[in-house]
């Protein structure tokens, strides 16, 4: 069970890695657009990479989750390993989107000077997952099934309270729209694609 799970994690981090790419080139663009002093680009900006972010991470998860046996079986899982860490990757990459947008508004808090409900973001998903990962895992019996849980709602939290936070304090999202989308992929993936390759 453990080597399923850390040959999954492992498969979820590269994945994730494409997300902290993504991430740097939002809080690029924002705290550039805030230091010059047009809030509502930044806001603009922050919908785009939000948006954008998350539509890559759920492109993603669904990919993995149609090939996740191959995916799996190149990685080295194999008999038991491998069934234990399908159905954990089956039930836990429903969480890829979640964990995008939970960076995403942690990097989009840093970017508007607020350190400290940044780091509550991430905080707050692990702060949940140490809770309920003995709950769901050993006192519920749920084992694999529990660690999955587990990370699903912890990311389901991160990104709640990051939405939270860069709504209520700091109105820093816009009215998505396509257009801007559209017009902000270009400067933002310039940036973000190079950081991705960094990252992977």
């Amino acid at each position: 069970l453990i080597a399923a799970v850390g040959i999954a994690g492992t498969i979820q981090f590269a994945a994730m890695s494409i997300a902290i790419g993504m991430m740097i080139g939002g809080v690029a663009m924002v705290s550039r657009a805030l230091g010059q002093g047009k809030p509502e680009r930044a806001r603009k900006i922050a919908t785009a990479s939000l948006l954008l972010t998350t539509a890559v991470q759920a492109a993603i998860a669904v990919l993995l989750y149609i090939f996740r046996v191959p995916v799996l079986s190149f990685s080295g899982a194999e008999g038991e390993v491998l069934a234990a860490a399908d159905h954990f990757l089956a039930l836990s990459l429903v969480s890829l989107p979640l964990v995008a947008a939970g960076i995403m508004c942690s990097a989009l808090l840093r970017g508007a000077g607020d350190a400290w409900r940044s780091m509550l973001v991430t905080v707050a998903g692990g702060v949940v997952a140490v809770a309920l990962d003995p709950v769901l895992i050993v006192w519920a019996g749920w084992g694999i099934t529990g660690a999955a849980l587990s990370i699903v709602l912890s990311r389901l939290l991160m990104a709640a309270v990051g939405i939270w936070f860069i709504l209520r304090p700091h109105h820093l999202l816009a009215r998505p729209s396509l257009t801007d989308a559209r017009i902000l992929a270009g400067p933002f993936f310039a940036i973000a694609l190079p950081a991705i390759g960094t990252q992977i």
